[in-house]
């Protein structure tokens, strides 16, 4: 199943006034049995650790850029009774930007998971006017869906339709090579 992105809605002068944007959010693996494939210097393909190996470093790297207190994450960090854990709201809702300058940091053990949510640039301008979406459960997937105003309005055409790609796979989901790939 394909979701579709939900359309743009524009004022009469081609500004923006309410997008889809993707968001991420943080977790941490705390399993010391969790490992990836990486490759090392020689371009060797190996498995490597893939936890928070140094508790103190990574909460010191990264409490500056989540805006946490560094005790706190310590504490989230330190209890090995989780396979993984989250930081709470400001671990949510994270920028393209912000995801990449953690990953930058290169610390084992930190996975993002993305989500779309809805943008107003505008912030609460008009915002009567443009209503709002919430995040809703259909055909056992979360999609936006217009409450309000000219989001709710114009729902349908706003939402566009879902679609479906169809191929065969292997046990873990990924498409054999050579079949037949059909997107609708």
């Amino acid at each position: 199943k394909i979701i579709p992105t939900r359309g743009t809605v524009y004022d009469s002068e081609g500004n923006i006034l309410a997008n889809d944007v993707t968001v991420y959010k943080i977790a941490f693996i705390l399993d010391s049995t969790h490992q990836k494939y990486a490759k090392n210097d020689q371009g060797e393909v190996v498995l490597v650790d893939d936890y928070v190996v140094d508790v103190n470093k990574t909460a010191q790297l990264i409490s500056p850029i989540l805006g946490i207190d560094e005790s706190y994450l310590i504490e989230r960090l330190s209890d090995k009774s989780y396979y993984q854990v989250e930081v709470g709201p400001k671990g949510s809702e994270l920028s393209y930007d912000t995801k990449n300058q953690i990953e930058a940091l290169n610390l084992p053990g930190i996975v993002f998971t993305s989500s779309t949510s809805r943008y107003y640039p505008n912030k609460t301008f008009a915002s009567h006017l443009i209503g709002y979406v919430e995040n809703q459960m259909i055909d056992y997937d979360y999609q936006l869906v217009g409450i309000s105003g000219i989001e709710g309005l114009l729902n349908d055409q706003l939402s566009g339709q879902i679609g479906y790609e169809e191929y065969y796979s292997d046990v873990n989901g990924y498409p054999l090579s050579g079949g037949n790939i059909t997107i609708q």
